[in-house]
Order: structure tokens, then C-alpha cells, then sequence
């Protein structure tokens, strides 16, 4: 009878197989960028391939820990059947580079910072942005370059599993690839709290906005789109936000080719961010 080790080692680090837990990842230079990678329907970053490849592969985790060594043997030997573990896993139609990309985007410009938005409206929020990400590859994110996505994009692909946003950030994406649920509701755009931080009577177009980091230029979509938030979506931001909310309900363009236009309609809140859709409302 072979003899169950409670810890075993190999290409994927350390890990407790009766907790069935991945306690460590080895730190391998630009592993990242070379190699395919498997991760749990959670987030959770499980291995890497190991073929070159630029594939990302969704598992489910208790699946993925019956490939594992368990015997001496197989651990000193390291004996792994990758493609049986790749024909029970599924390939997502995504490229590695992609999707990290789009998870580090969903991390810099969610609510991870605002500790009282629950984990559930954070994942919405998430996958929401997700959705738009994918279907609409384009999309300019102003956090695509930021601090806070760059600790993502830098960091050990198994580190990323002791944060438990950056987590939940991949599970957002997972979601909204496998999925394919839109939780943007059509949305196309989001944007941020600071949109709801200037009042009606403010017609700038672009508007300095003092912030922890320094001040920022942003333009108030509010005056140079126009917008209208539905009676809920605006109660609920205006409730996520708290007292610095001064934004209207609607508002028309004030410069520029959609002045007199409203081309923004809300589809959803979740935690500080609303979403939008376009229409072409006139005056």
C-alpha cells in the first residue's frame, strides 16, 4: 500500500493534500509569459503547463487535486498527466496576455478599497466590467497603467492567490467568460465615483480633482455626454458614495457635439461604479 504524504512537492510548489491546499508556488523568472496556466473556478491560480503555450485552462479545484502526486514515488518522480489534466479542464477563449490584462484592469478600477461593499456586489461589479472588457477589447480604462493594476500584472501568478481581491478579480473574469452572463445589463462605458462628485451647476468640461495621489484632470461625462440614471441605479449610487455625492439625476450635454443630447442611460450599480449605455436623447 502506498503511503499517503501530508505534504508532497513538485512543479506546482507545495501542497497539503489534506486540507487540500496549495501553500507555496515556486518563483520561476517569466514563467508567466511562456507557459499555459490552470485555475480553479474561484480565481485560484493552480499550475503551470508544462509545454509553452500562451492558453489559460479553467478546472474545477477537487479535479485538479486528484493529478497531484500522493505517493513518494510519483512526487520524487514528479509523474503529472498533462493532457489528461487539460481534456478535464476547459480552454477559455482568451490569451494569457488578455487576461491578465482585463484582470488587472477590473482590480484598479473596482470598489477594492471601499471595505463596506460586500463581496458578492464586488464580484457583480467585477464580472460586469469584465463583460465589457472582452466584448468590447477597444475600451479605453484609465486604471489599465495605474499602481494598483500594475501590482497585479507584476506580481507571481500563485502570490496573487494570498489577496483575495486580485482572487476574486480573475473570478469575475472567469465568469464573465464562461458565462457569458452580462451583469452590465448592455452597458458599453462605466465610470467611477469621482463622476458624481461635481454638481449640476458645474459646466466644465474637464475638471481638476484632488486625491490622495495628487490631482487628477477628468471630464465630467455629465456635461460633455449627457446622462440620465434611473431612479434606482441613482439612489443606490448616491447610497454607495455617501456625502460627497453631488451629482444630478440627468443632465444634458453642455459642450461640444452632444450638446443638448443625453447620450448616456444607466443599467446598473455596483458598489461605486455605475454603468451606461448610449442613447440619443433630445432636448
Amino acid at each position: 500500500m502506498s503511503n499517503i504524504l501530508a505534504f508532497a512537492t513538485c512543479d506546482k510548489g507545495l501542497i497539503d493534500l489534506q486540507e487540500k491546499k496549495i501553500l507555496s508556488y515556486p518563483k520561476i523568472e517569466n514563467e508567466s509569459t511562456n507557459k499555459n496556466q490552470f485555475y480553479s473556478l474561484d480565481g485560484e491560480f493552480l499550475c503551470y503547463d508544462i509545454e509553452v503555450g500562451n492558453s489559460v485552462f479553467i478546472i474545477d479545484k477537487d479535479i485538479y487535486l486528484t493529478f497531484l502526486p500522493k505517493t513518494y514515488l510519483e512526487e520524487k518522480n514528479n509523474i503529472i498527466d498533462y493532457d489528461k489534466l487539460k481534456e478535464s479542464s476547459v480552454k477559455l477563449n482568451i490569451e494569457q496576455y488578455a487576461f491578465e490584462r482585463i484582470a488587472s484592469i477590473i482590480y484598479a478600477e473596482s470598489s477594492i478599497n471601499k471595505s463596506v461593499i460586500k463581496t458578492e456586489e464586488l464580484l457583480s461589479e467585477m464580472t460586469a466590467m469584465a463583460f465589457i472588457l472582452n466584448k468590447y477589447p477597444k475600451t479605453i480604462a484609465f486604471g489599465e497603467n495605474s499602481e494598483t493594476a500594475n501590482k497585479l500584472n507584476y506580481s507571481i501568478a500563485g502570490d496573487r492567490n494570498k489577496n483575495k481581491r486580485m482572487k476574486l478579480a480573475f473570478k469575475g473574469l472567469i465568469n464573465a467568460l464562461i458565462d457569458n452572463e452580462d451583469l452590465s445589463n448592455g452597458a458599453t462605458k462605466w465610470d467611477g465615483q469621482e463622476q458624481s462628485f461635481f454638481a449640476d451647476s458645474e459646466n466644465s468640461q474637464s475638471v481638476l480633482l484632488e486625491t490622495s495621489r495628487g490631482t487628477i484632470s477628468i471630464k465630467l461625462h455629465m456635461n460633455i455626454m449627457g446622462w440620465t440614471i434611473l431612479d434606482e441605479h441613482y439612489d443606490k449610487w448616491k447610497s454607495n458614495i455617501g456625502i460627497k455625492f453631488k451629482a444630478p439625476q440627468e443632465k444634458y450635454a453642455t459642450v461640444g457635439s452632444n450638446k443638448d443630447k443625453i447620450r448616456y442611460e444607466s443599467t446598473a450599480v455596483y458598489g461605486l461604479t455605475i454603468f451606461w449605455r448610449i442613447v440619443n436623447k433630445k432636448k
